[in-house]
C-alpha cells in the first residue's frame, strides 16, 4: 500500500456527454472509468486517509430528489445505462 493522497476529492460532474471518461493512474496501471450511456452525472471522491478513489457513476445530480432534477421510466420505454472500466499498463 502505498501513502494516503495528498490532496482530498468529492467533486460533482454534471452535464457529462456519453463517452465522458475518467482515469487515474499508479504503480503501473492507468484505470479508466468511460461512462458509455445513461449517467449524465458524476462524483469523484477519495475518503481521507485512504489509498483509493472512487468514480460514481449516477443517472441523476446528488440532490434529485430535492430538486426533482431525475428521469422517470415510462411503461414501454427501458431505461439503458452502460459504463465501461478498462485497465492498462503504463
Amino acid at each position: 500500500a502505498g501513502a494516503p493522497p495528498e490532496r482530498e476529492l468529492d467533486d460533482a460532474f454534471d452535464e457529462l456527454t456519453g463517452g465522458s471518461a475518467f482515469a487515474v493512474a499508479g504503480g503501473g496501471r492507468r484505470i479508466t472509468a468511460t461512462f458509455d450511456e445513461g449517467f449524465p452525472c458524476a462524483q469523484v471522491f477519495t475518503p481521507p486517509d485512504k489509498d483509493l478513489i472512487c468514480f460514481e457513476p449516477m443517472t441523476a445530480p446528488a440532490d434529485a430528489l430535492r430538486t426533482g432534477a431525475f428521469a422517470v421510466a415510462a411503461p414501454g420505454r427501458p431505461f439503458h445505462a452502460a459504463f465501461t472500466i478498462a485497465v492498462d499498463r503504463t
